[in-house]
């Protein structure tokens, strides 16, 4: 597969940030991760510790503000007692 031009991937990369549907499932994530926190009765601070995320980041992700790497959610699922897939259910 060819490689794109640097130029042509940060387009391509901040034209799917700003897609509406990205938008609305990273907020669906957010919501369904702090959903899950708060079952636990976990503060965010604690958690985001357990997960190895700066609080800010988890602010950031449970507000649909910013996108979690897969080995971010690793640790988010681990942090919750939960499974990778949990956390799009």
């Amino acid at each position: 597969m060819p490689r794109l031009a640097k130029k042509t991937r940060a387009k391509w990369r901040s034209e799917a940030r700003s897609d509406p549907e990205a938008a609305e499932f990273l907020k669906t994530l957010g919501d369904h991760i702090r959903t899950l926190r708060t079952k636990k009765k976990l503060s965010q601070e604690k958690v985001a510790e357990a997960a190895q995320l700066s609080p800010q980041h988890w602010v950031d992700i449970e507000h649909g503000r910013t996108n979690p790497t897969v080995t971010s959610l690793v640790g988010i699922a681990r942090a919750l007692g939960a499974k990778v897939r949990d956390l799009f259910d």
